[in-house]
């Protein structure tokens, strides 16, 4: 099956890792509605859960096929590292964000992390130049951010909670943990195999919240099944993105990722959620930012 999947992607190097990502953004989507209907389930306890399970079923894997996991140069360990600790702060951020925010709120802001990196690409790894089309993309994001978060300061009244408000900032805070993640798992590319990124990411996410937690409560059967369900669906999302970065191009994988809009916004119309006519065009304006950014680039 390996075999057949590398064939693959020599067959058709830019369809591979789009799908990748595509399916990679479902499962997160997944994760995503779960993860909110489980708010009695602390942020701490999902990550560290999610890390858990994570961990056992890519150490399945690494032993299957025999993969060097810690033997690497100075530079490659302390990449591994970053990459861990700024996914493991991402993933959490993430969680926490969707307590205050509808889920395709808070994806559609998650995945403005295609417009930092290419940001990034301009300014600091030199590999893009910059255009008018680029800077129109994050002014209309921008516009859309605050159509979705609906500022007292600028609409008069409180239109949104606090809580509201700062789902927003900690999801943004995300969607630039984000950006560094994909260009860190970019620059890994010809040095290790991609189970071990995931490793290193997976090893964190136990190792950080266990200094968070305050406490583990006891789950109920059903909590627990959840929680499963959230650590397979996480891992194999996380396996198909790396891998999409990995073979893709940086700024297309980041744009492919976007489909986790429409699936958050079925997701909300399915669990009843309350969307504002200014919420949903602040999504727009966001989505149309980040396709044309796609489609112009």
């Amino acid at each position: 099956m390996l075999d057949r999947m590398l064939q693959m992607e020599q067959n058709h190097p830019r369809i591979c890792p789009t799908i990748y990502m595509l399916t990679s953004a479902f499962l997160l989507s997944i994760c995503s509605l779960i993860s909110k209907m489980h708010k009695e389930i602390s942020v701490n306890e999902i990550v560290y859960y999610r890390g858990i399970i994570m961990v056992l079923v890519n150490s399945y894997f690494i032993m299957k096929y025999k993969i060097e996991t810690y033997h690497f140069d100075k530079d490659t360990q302390q990449k591994l590292i970053l990459r861990g600790i700024m996914g493991c702060f991402g993933i959490y951020t993430f969680y926490l964000s969707l307590r205050f925010i509808n889920i395709s709120e808070g994806l559609v802001i998650f995945r403005t992390s295609s417009i930092w990196t290419a940001i990034i690409s301009v300014f600091y790894l030199k590999k893009d130049k910059c255009s008018i089309a680029l800077v129109i993309n994050l002014l209309l994001c921008m516009v859309g951010i605050i159509l979705i978060t609906q500022p007292s300061q600028l609409f008069g009244v409180q239109v949104n909670s606090d809580n509201h408000i700062l789902g927003v900032i900690i999801m943004l805070t995300s969607a630039f943990l984000q950006t560094f993640v994909q260009v860190l798992i970019k620059s890994l590319e010809f040095k290790v195999n991609q189970l071990v990124i995931l490793q290193y990411f997976s090893i964190i996410t136990i190792i950080i919240p266990i200094v968070l937690i305050d406490k583990i409560q006891f789950l109920s059967y059903k909590q627990i099944l959840d929680i499963i369900i959230i650590g397979i669906t996480s891992y194999f999302s996380q396996l198909l993105m790396n891998r999409a970065y990995l073979k893709g191009r940086l700024i297309e994988m980041a744009m492919a990722g976007q489909t986790q809009v429409i699936f958050g916004f079925i997701f909300d119309l399915m669990s009843g959620a309350t969307l504002s006519m200014l919420s949903i065009l602040g999504t727009i304006l966001i989505f149309g930012s980040i396709l044309s950014q796609f489609i112009y680039k």
